[in-house]
């Protein structure tokens, strides 16, 4: 469960380098969908890394982050942006719901194109130093044309709902350079939205269909609700016969609340802690049932907005991959590279404390897209719209 280990349908782990494999002179285009992003990393690294115009750039962060990062750029940093909306698309994403969640990474080339859906933000941590997991899903596969199939569809109706011309004109490009798919296709996406089902509620279907009852449920993630709530939802659904809960010092989650949940599901519990034990951003929901398992990875943490809501119903932005594997490979899922497990009890949980992740203010105006016109001027598009707008400026 590191930045580069990777998780495929039925496989195991294996060792990625995001950064060499995303960023690469080959790339006709590349697009990213990311909560947070470090500016001076991709402004003044990871750009010069892709290949030369005409080449489609496009990155969607959350707008309550992408304007905090923007008002921490000094004035005398600014002109490292200007690539930005020229070489390359900069857009803060708002569906109406909460955050804009979603971690997403294309790379297309003249041959192939190979998207990695996980944990990690578009940040030094997220993608090259952090404890992160990704799925990397390559064309001319199975599960790679199914998982960019589903990719395609779920940009293409974000776009749709941001309203953004410009930013429909680049997917249409992106689209035309996309490789067709080659291989047959796979029973079932491997990815997971929430515009239209919670994600919880998707999952349970799968495993349902199954026809078993549900052995064990592993659960692993740096933050909860503060009263576990999401979980509470998981254990409703699945009524899961044993428990194993992953955590370490710096879980955010009311651990007392947590540890009642856990006790009155009925369910034999397990608590294991991590040694060394440090932050793990890595997010996992482990299903075994029989001879069958389930992993769910990606985006969602165990929060009732990432897992048991859809944006519409003011849930987050998310994405995630569900995988089929044995139950070995499920539970060996859980254990990052170099780390050993400590085992622990109930009572334990009630040293971990919630601690809220305050959003940053956005500004009262917000910058939708700027032009420059042949007589020189600028046009503007913002929310509100300029009339509206005059007032709040001063």
């Amino acid at each position: 469960m590191s930045k580069s280990q990777q998780h495929a349908p039925g496989a195991a782990g294996e060792t990625i380098r995001p950064v060499a494999e995303l960023f690469t002179t080959a790339a006709i285009g590349f697009w990213a969908t990311t909560y947070s992003i470090d500016l001076a990393l991709f402004t003044e690294f990871l750009l010069d890394r892709l290949g030369e115009p005409p080449l489609n750039i496009a990155i969607l962060a959350d707008h309550h982050r992408l304007s905090a990062s923007l008002a921490r750029v000094p004035a005398d940093r600014a002109d490292t942006l200007a690539s930005a909306n020229r070489r390359w698309l900069l857009r803060g994403a708002s569906l109406g719901g909460q955050a804009f969640h979603p971690k997403s990474y294309l790379v297309v080339t003249a041959s192939r194109a190979a998207l990695f859906v996980g944990s990690g933000n578009l940040t030094v941590d997220g993608i090259d130093a952090g404890d992160e997991l990704f799925t990397v899903f390559r064309s001319g596969t199975p599960a790679g044309d199914a998982a960019l199939g589903t990719w395609r569809a779920w940009m293409r109706r974000l776009i749709e709902m941001t309203g953004d011309p410009v930013l429909a004109d680049r997917f249409r490009d992106l689209d035309a350079r996309l490789p067709r798919p080659t291989a047959a296709a796979v029973t079932g996406s491997p990815l997971l939205h929430n515009l239209d089902a919670p994600i919880a509620s998707q999952l349970a279907d799968r495993v349902r269909a199954d026809g078993r009852a549900v052995d064990e449920l592993l659960l692993a993630a740096p933050f909860y609700d503060h009263d576990a709530a999401a979980v509470g939802d998981l254990l409703g659904q699945l009524a899961p016969a044993r428990v194993r809960v992953f955590v370490t010092s710096s879980t955010s989650v009311n651990g007392a609340l947590l540890a009642g949940r856990l006790a009155s599901s009925g369910a034999a519990v397990t608590v294991s802690g991590y040694e060394p034990d440090r932050f793990v951003h890595a997010k996992l929901i482990g299903v075994i049932s029989g001879t069958n398992g389930w992993l769910v990875s990606g985006s969602p943490n165990l929060s009732q907005a990432a897992l048991s809501r859809t944006v519409a119903d003011n849930g987050n932005a998310e994405l995630a991959v569900v995988a089929t594997c044995t139950p070995t490979a499920a539970r060996a899922a859980f254990i990052p590279p170099g780390t050993e497990v400590t085992e622990s009890n109930l009572t334990d949980l009630e040293a971990l404390s919630f601690r809220a992740d305050t959003e940053p203010g956005l500004p009262a105006v917000r910058l939708l897209s700027a032009a420059s016109t042949a007589d020189g001027h600028i046009t503007l598009v913002s929310d509100p719209p300029p009339s509206q707008a005059g007032s709040l400026m001063t």
